[in-house]
């Protein structure tokens, strides 16, 4: 009877390894299939692919990291954490699935957790440089700019050629106003691209931001022509770079402001710039506000007008366009409209104690204008 029973046990046992590792094929079958679907651009069918295979098999680790990267790529960022999540239950060493987890709350701006889980990834593997480079972008963006020049750093001494890397570290440096330094990342980047003549294609960033951001770090040391002559030579690349068109415009307008100038003549100078700037991308704010700056400059004060209520047309909470706009009509002796927008600018920024003093004392020179105008109409 025992022998019988030991056969039965046994002829079960057998079985269920059969089944399991029929499912185990198949959910491997499904994910592979799943794969080669999402490689063709058939994303929803490969998130099907997926979600049979972990039906099939619950615990497939690498079932659950696929259906993951794919939701990712997809920006699917709430969903594809709960893959990870998943991942990193049945394999807490699955470092990939904690780099990705941490990307995923990065997206979505839960920044604390998202540098808990890129420092559990590199407790797992500390010589994964794409970790280290990633917190080095949370960190800048949590403005912890020395933290994450310590992380690119590192991610330069693993992977010394990782142009993304010193163009970050170039950004955090200019941030920190270590201008030096951030030209030598730059120069750095431009002699890798010399060495890769299809570094447009291989690498990021390109180099006409490379160059920009050059020379914005050489205006910080006051090289001005070394920063045109980099300006100028990103526009033999790319015409229509639209932000070179507006530094160049900024800087004459600056030069003519520190050299104090009251000659319309002068500012006139800068608005070719601007104009070509908007004819490349007509809702371009920052081209749009500059222009209305100049504008006001040259006495032009409806035209200026015009250029700050097309900006608050594409953003009707822009706190500059307000500010300027205001300005612009206490110029123009339109002081009771002037008062609304400097209250509507308040009402956008009420925190920044310099910019509400400022705005306080706009206001208090428009009321003694207004009144002024009021006893002389009397």
């Amino acid at each position: 009877m025992n022998i019988l029973r030991n056969i039965i046990i046994f002829t079960i046992l057998i079985l269920s390894s059969t089944l399991i590792t029929l499912s185990e094929e198949s959910a491997i079958e499904l994910v592979k299939k799943g794969n080669i679907l999402y490689n063709e651009g058939k994303v929803e069918e490969a998130l099907d692919c997926y979600k049979r295979a972990l039906e099939i098999e619950p615990n497939y680790v690498y079932g659950w990291y696929s259906r993951g990267l794919t939701l990712l790529s997809c920006k699917r960022y709430e969903e594809c954490l709960y893959c990870f999540e998943k991942v990193v239950e049945l394999n807490p060493s699955h470092e990939l699935s904690w780099f990705n987890r941490g990307f995923a709350l990065y997206k979505l701006g839960r920044l604390a957790e998202a540098l808990e889980a890129f420092d559990k990834a590199i407790e797992i593997d500390p010589g994964d440089f794409e970790v280290w480079y990633h917190k080095g972008n949370l960190l800048s963006d949590m403005k912890k700019y020395e933290e994450a020049i310590k992380c690119y750093d590192i991610t330069l001494t693993l992977s010394p050629e990782a142009t993304n890397a010193l163009y970050r570290k170039g950004l955090a440096l200019y941030n920190i106003k270590n201008y030096k330094k951030s030209i030598e990342c730059y120069d750095r980047i431009l002699e890798i691209f010399r060495k890769n003549s299809d570094h447009n294609y291989l690498f990021y960033p390109q180099e006409t931001d490379v160059l920009y951001e050059k020379g914005l770090a050489l205006e910080g040391i006051n090289h001005v022509k070394e920063a045109l002559d980099c300006y100028d030579r990103i526009l033999t690349i790319d015409p229509n770079y639209v932000n070179v068109w507006i530094r160049k415009g900024e800087l004459l307008y600056i030069a003519n402001e520190y050299l104090e100038s009251t000659d319309p003549e002068d500012f006139k100078k800068s608005l070719p710039y601007y104009n070509k700037a908007l004819e490349i991308e007509p809702d371009n704010i920052e081209a749009l506000i500059w222009k209305g700056m100049t504008l006001r400059a040259m006495y032009r004060y409806e035209e200026a007008i015009s250029c700050y209520d097309t900006v608050l047309k594409i953003d009707n909470k822009n706190i500059t366009a307000c500010y300027e706009k205001g300005v612009t009509l206490h110029c123009n002796g339109k002081y009771e409209e002037a008062l609304k927008y400097f209250d509507k600018a308040l009402e956008l920024n009420s925190t920044d104690k310099i910019f509400v003093r400022l705005i306080n004392m706009l206001k208090e020179e428009t009321l003694k204008a207004l009144n002024k105008n009021k006893k002389e109409y009397k």
